[in-house]
């Protein structure tokens, strides 16, 4: 009898173990993604209409964010368009859309492709400008189906003008995210929902922004987010968290600039343990981005680029860093 028990809970141990994995593998994809997401986000001018596309080669040290890295190089790349249009003196509107595709040679699970695009009307009255839109992406994994997911969100901000260097803003967004594959798990750690696993966002946002010269702006933003997915039995996605991120830009000349940010997001987990034992689980991410950009011309710009990332966290198995480098090539219709 001893021994039967000993199987079973042998056996249910192993499906945690199992579970555990496929899901962290999962949500690897969608940080991945994610990530990429910021990345692509190129820096525009205050435009009417503007068009780009952009062709990076790099080298990534940890691809899976394991604590056993396992580097690869991969290619990127990236088209994007924005849209500004004044709707009278006081109110407009802009379109952005991105596409990106990055192609990771040796480690193909974690190749994807993102297609991301925010609409958003605003609308200024003295000191203050109000505004609103929505914003959707959605990542594609080729080579890893349970990676597929969409993220709707939809948002609203206040900014305040204080004067021509400084301003601030507060922003409320609610995101929905709905995986194209995956199950949300049941009632035990072997039975699914007959529905897709989903995620619910809420995040508030403040920022402030400050350009004491011509040629330096600094950014700060700290943000507060909670996340629930709608699994019964575990609930592998449910957390709150804040980040921080301070940011630096600095023009040298008319054909340099530089920017730098730094990042410290801390994740509590609401019931996910540390493996093996009681403890709920919690993550301290810090992160730190360089860009070096030259123009060559009006239309196009090289850059050198390096991000580093470390995650420390009291499950040891979640425990990893990355570096980041690549070289890219913009060009600018």
């Amino acid at each position: 009898m001893k021994n039967k028990n000993f199987i079973v809970t042998l056996s249910i141990a192993f499906a945690v173990l199992s579970l555990c994995a496929g899901e962290s593998a999962a949500q690897i994809n969608e940080e991945k993604a994610e990530k990429s997401l910021e990345i692509s986000k190129i820096e525009r001018p205050r435009f009417r209409v503007y068009s780009s596309a952009a062709q990076f080669i790099g080298y990534d040290s940890n691809v899976l964010l394991q604590s056993e890295s396992k580097g690869a190089m991969f290619e990127e790349t990236i088209y994007s368009f924005g849209l500004h249009r004044p709707l009278d003196n006081n109110m407009g509107m802009t379109f952005n859309y991105d596409v990106d595709y990055i192609n990771y040679n040796s480690s193909i699970s974690a190749t994807n492709l993102l297609n991301h695009l925010r609409l958003s009307l605003y609308k200024k009255q003295g000191p203050f400008q109000a505004g609103g839109g929505y914003d959707f992406s959605y990542s594609y994994f080729p080579h890893e189906a349970a990676g597929d997911f969409f993220f709707h969100k939809g948002f609203v901000y206040l900014k305040n003008f204080l004067n021509r260097k400084l301003y601030h803003q507060v922003m409320f967004e609610y995101g929905y995210k709905p995986h194209v594959s995956r199950k949300a798990l049941g009632d035990t750690i072997s039975t699914f929902q007959d529905k897709a696993e989903v995620e619910k966002r809420s995040l508030v946002e403040y920022a402030i922004v400050y350009q004491p010269l011509m040629r330096l702006s600094l950014v700060l933003r700290a943000r507060f987010f909670k996340n629930d997915a709608n699994d019964r039995y575990l609930d592998f996605y449910d957390y709150s968290a804040y980040e921080l991120s301070p940011r630096v830009r600095y023009i040298f000349n008319p054909r340099t600039d530089a920017v730098l940010n730094f990042v410290y997001l801390n994740k509590d987990y609401k019931t996910r343990t540390v493996t093996n034992e009681t403890d709920k689980e919690e993550d301290d991410t810090y992160a730190a981005n360089f860009i070096l950009r030259y123009k060559l011309n009006s239309r196009n710009i090289v850059s050198l680029n390096y991000s580093y990332r470390d995650n420390s966290s009291n499950d040891n198995l979640q425990r990893y860093n990355e570096n980041i480098f690549s070289l890219g090539w913009q060009y600018d219709f």
